[in-house]
């Protein structure tokens, strides 16, 4: 009997126990200078060596989104809390989405060809408002420049970092070693994995950046392939040399969560992209 007990009691332990992951997270708190006054908020990005995830803290959360990588699916999960939805994404879709506007655009172009002369006016203004993302320019690629600056940054020791783009600084980053960071060397290989996953995909979407993966090319994350460490202070410059937002790593540590961490929060309605169009498997 105080065997079979004994047993029970095991196994109900590696049950509720297995379920959990030991995860490294990181709380980052950025300061957004484009209020007055600048607004401070913190958020998580937290990573088990497989999967990562940036502003999802299980459903509580004051940003506006956030964002899942899945390493095993090389894939990009976009959450976004104020509507509660989030989308699917990966290389080989935006690929697709590419093909379906080049076709669509090529079809709108050969109609154009009997439209009275009159009219091609209106009707290039169309095609630009039904397929925006066309019409944004190609930008040039972010240019990466370690510098020979080393600091203790928010009690890390790092060394600087500048981004340009188009001949303007447009961000710093103060860049620690994995290892000065609890957990850091298990996760440091995903980080790096993803940030080549964002700057392939951001390369491959039409317009260089449009549609609904917008704002992930400026991410600080499609460096991470480019920079040896973890920043753990990064300050992004206005044109005028003005700083737009700042953040820092406030603290890291090693936890164990459960396989919610690295999902959208319950009740979240999966979207489609453009409100239509190609079904993603998840």
């Amino acid at each position: 009997m105080s065997l079979r007990f004994s047993l029970l009691g095991l196994s109900l332990v590696l049950a509720s126990s297995s379920p959990l992951n030991a995860a490294v997270v990181l709380e980052v708190e950025t300061r957004d200078h484009r209020t007055s006054p600048p607004q401070t908020q913190s958020s998580q990005v937290t990573s088990d060596g497989r999967t990562l995830a940036m502003g999802i803290m299980r459903g509580r959360t004051s940003t506006e989104g956030g964002m899942i990588y899945r390493g095993g699916r090389r894939e990009m999960v976009v959450v976004n809390h104020r509507d509660q939805s989030y989308m699917v994404l990966d290389k080989q879709t935006m690929q697709q989405l590419t093909g379906q506007l080049n076709q669509a655009m090529g079809q709108m172009q050969d109609a154009m060809k009997n439209v009275p002369e009159n009219q091609r006016a209106m009707m290039d203004q169309m095609m630009k408002d039904r397929i925006p993302a066309q019409q944004a320019p190609k930008r040039s690629p972010d240019q990466v420049r370690r510098t020979n600056d080393r600091n203790t940054v928010y009690g890390y020791p790092a060394v600087r970092y500048e981004i340009w783009r188009d001949d303007r600084k447009i961000r710093e980053l103060w860049v620690t070693d994995w290892r000065n960071i609890e957990g850091g060397q298990e996760v440091a290989a995903l980080f790096a994995e993803m940030g080549g996953f964002m700057e392939e995909m951001t390369s491959s979407l039409p317009g260089g950046g449009g549609g609904p993966a917008k704002g992930l090319e400026d991410s600080i994350f499609t460096v991470m392939s480019q920079v040896d460490g973890f920043p753990v202070g990064v300050r992004d410059y206005r044109p005028d040399g003005t700083i737009e937002r700042e953040s820092a790593l406030r603290s890291a540590k090693s936890e164990r969560l459960g396989p919610d961490a690295f999902e959208p929060p319950a009740g979240y309605r999966r979207q489609e992209m453009f409100g239509g169009g190609t079904r993603m498997p998840r």
